[in-house]
């Protein structure tokens, strides 16, 4: 996963400030724990960082989908939103 951010070949844009709200963040931090408490809060959160930063915005919807793609092109906000293992959404 950290390889794929370092490579940045199939990366749309370059990460610049990374914001996780902190309802996310708290929910992300549940999930890893239920999934296992070493290490794999780490690799959820960068998988979905690794998606986001490849264009995979999955759940947005069509607007948001559209201004995202948008915003690549102008170096603007993108929006991501993912479905976590074991229910919930980020």
């Amino acid at each position: 996963m950290i390889a794929s951010l370092k490579q940045g070949s199939s990366l749309r844009f370059p990460l610049g400030q990374i914001v996780v709200m902190p309802g996310a963040l708290e929910s992300l931090t549940v999930a890893a724990l239920r999934m296992d408490p070493i290490g794999a809060g780490v690799e959820l959160m960068l998988g979905y960082l690794v998606r986001h930063a490849s264009g995979d915005w999955r759940t947005v919807d069509e607007s948001d989908w559209v201004a995202n793609d948008r915003a690549v092109l102008m170096s603007g906000r993108i929006l991501s939103a993912y479905q976590l293992p074991g229910g919930g959404k980020v």
